[in-house]
């Protein structure tokens, strides 16, 4: 329950400080870029809101996988998959009316038995002239080695 209240604290503390540093009419922060901002804690809210669970702790499975699992021995897999179901993610898919492929569309947050985060998905998170900026700074890192 003490890491629930610290992923919510860390949550609120993020969104209060964007939103003070940042993103008030006081700071000379460029317009696009606080509305960046504003579209990043959005995601992250949405993603903290939309929590899947899994019905498993995480620290049992890393103990019952072993530090040396190949991944080859079947008896040990079968028990692993039936002790650890995997994520139920079919709810979440977006289907694609032009292909058979599904995907997720919504940025969400993987939590364990224990509503410890296991992992974050935050589609989108990066605009598109953000991605084309890091981009911009890896090609320029790349050629100036």
């Amino acid at each position: 329950m003490l890491k629930w209240h610290l992923s919510h604290a860390l949550a609120t503390a993020l969104q209060n400080y964007f939103t003070s540093a940042f993103l008030s009419p006081a700071t000379n922060v460029p317009h696009e870029f606080k509305q960046e901002l504003r579209d990043m804690v959005d995601v992250l809210r949405r993603a903290y809101r939309n929590k899947v669970g899994v019905t498993w702790d995480a620290e049992s499975y890393a103990e019952d996988l072993g530090k040396h699992n190949t991944g080859q021995n079947a008896h040990l897999e079968a028990q692993l998959i039936t002790k650890y179901p995997p994520l139920d993610i079919q709810p979440h898919l977006a289907h694609s009316a032009s292909t058979s492929t599904a995907i997720l569309t919504s940025p969400m947050v993987v939590t364990n038995c224990k509503d410890q985060i296991l992992v974050w998905y935050l589609p989108q998170i990066l605009s598109t002239s953000q991605q084309a900026r890091t981009e911009h700074v890896e090609i320029l890192s790349l050629t100036e080695s």
